[in-house]
């Protein structure tokens, strides 16, 4: 089996194909797929390794992308949900 895996503009392909004969007939199969990658995704510490026709990719985030991504929401106490609605009437 012959199996490619490839990284591209925060795309991961895997793709591959398989040839196996014998005296009377050749077969060949082929597959690829694509996944869109989170954009956490450390590229440089991706990682793929085959062990008895079962391949595992591993995709690590880095932790500070994603506390970058993180936006906080105040959270205001005391109003209830009519109160809050007439502030926003009168602004």
């Amino acid at each position: 089996e012959d199996i490619d895996v490839s990284l591209e503009d925060g795309y991961l392909t895997v793709s591959g194909q398989r040839l196996t004969s014998n005296d009377n007939s050749r077969f060949t199969s082929k597959f690829s797929q694509t996944f869109s990658l989170d954009a956490a995704v450390d590229v440089d510490q991706f990682s793929a390794n085959l062990v008895n026709g079962v391949l595992v990719v591993m995709a690590p985030k880095d932790m500070k992308r994603i506390e970058e991504n993180i936006t906080k929401i105040p959270v205001v106490q005391g109003k209830s949900e009519a109160e809050v609605e007439d502030d926003v009437e009168v602004e």
